[in-house]
């Protein structure tokens, strides 16, 4: 029943599972931004799907090591790596960010949908749509974190221990009172707020990475990883059915969550869904084009909102995402637009 610690020959096993959560953490995004009826909004239902930008954070965290420990191991210089990860985030962000943009122009003149959008210096931060903030967010976790990072990985003596002290930090931050955000999206504080109270998830990530790099990596068996996956489906539930702090539930899935995907998948099914998993960033992009013109359409067609109309724009968001994302990868010189 219990996790214990080795250096495995085969990892490839425990890299699938991490895809099949993704997929499911992507599915989670979709369904926080997809109900819109009445009935949606008074259950709170959104808050079910809150789990997934935590696991995607925590997992952009872990595999921000594997790359600098790649990085490093073809003789490559830190600086070189700031700057990959710099275009490599920030590339996409702008261009995303010109497609929402053109997108609310169609949305205009076919649906006739007037959006507001004020062009001020956190366009820099939030982009030009409510979801494109994790980008800049993650580029900023990296910056902020970098000097203990590579102290890590440049120094193997110190490794185990910087692992722990990144998984005592996220604890530390979390277990601070909740940091009071200013209503004004301009104001800098907002968004240093916002980046601090995703930070202990990039940390637990970087913690859980660190690990990994120095060979102490999870064998987890299908009894743990069961429990952890009902572990992560009641902290889920709980943030609709109880007045807990939603973030540490969040983040309580989302480290079960990627316990549960160390354990070694296998089998053509689960190869099947990794390979949808694997574009979780992608359909967490381009997600919100399928979602505005879901609700543009029920609008123009004159259908009231309801938890029948909300599952039936998520059945069509899931797949619309899944296939623009597909498409994205399968094109060799549009792949970069997903990180």
């Amino acid at each position: 029943m219990k996790a214990v610690m080795e250096k495995p020959q085969d990892s490839s096993p425990r890299m699938l599972g991490l895809d099949l959560v993704r997929g499911v953490a992507a599915i989670g995004v979709i369904w926080v931004h997809v109900g819109r009826s009445p009935e949606w909004a008074s259950l709170n239902l959104s808050a079910l799907g809150a789990a997934g930008t935590a696991y995607l954070n925590i997992l952009a965290g872990f595999f921000t090591i594997i790359a600098l420990q790649k990085f490093l191991a073809k003789g490559q210089t830190s600086g070189r790596f700031l700057r990959h990860r710099f275009w490599r985030i920030g590339a996409p962000f702008v261009v995303w960010s010109g497609v929402y943009l053109a997108a609310r122009g169609v949305n205009y003149l076919v649906f006739g949908k007037v959006t507001g959008f004020e062009w001020d210096w956190t366009v820099l931060f939030y982009g030009t749509i409510y979801h494109l903030w994790f980008l800049p967010y993650l580029i900023m976790a990296t910056v902020v974190t970098f000097p203990m990072i590579y102290l890590g990985l440049k120094r193997p003596q110190v490794l185990i221990p910087m692992a722990a002290l990144m998984m005592m930090l996220a604890a530390s931050i979390i277990l601070l009172p909740p940091i009071p955000l200013p209503e004004d999206h301009t104001d800098p504080f907002r968004i240093a707020g916002i980046v601090i109270g995703r930070l202990p998830g990039f940390l637990l990530g970087l913690g859980f990475g660190m690990l990994w790099t120095a060979g102490y990596r999870p064998r987890v068996g299908k009894q743990t990883a069961l429990v952890c996956l009902i572990v992560a489906a009641v902290a889920v539930w709980l943030t609709v059915a109880s007045e807990l702090p939603q973030l540490l539930l969040n983040r309580v899935a989302g480290v079960c969550g990627l316990i549960a995907a160390f354990a070694p998948w296998r089998g053509v099914i689960a190869q099947r869904l990794a390979s949808m998993g694997a574009l979780g960033f992608g359909v967490y992009l381009s997600h919100v084009l399928f979602v505005e013109l879901a609700v543009a359409v029920m609008r123009r067609i004159r259908v009231e909102p309801s938890i029948t109309t909300d599952l039936i724009a998520l059945s069509f968001v899931v797949l619309a995402s899944f296939g623009l994302s597909h498409a994205i990868r399968n094109v060799r010189a549009l792949r970069w637009l997903i990180p």
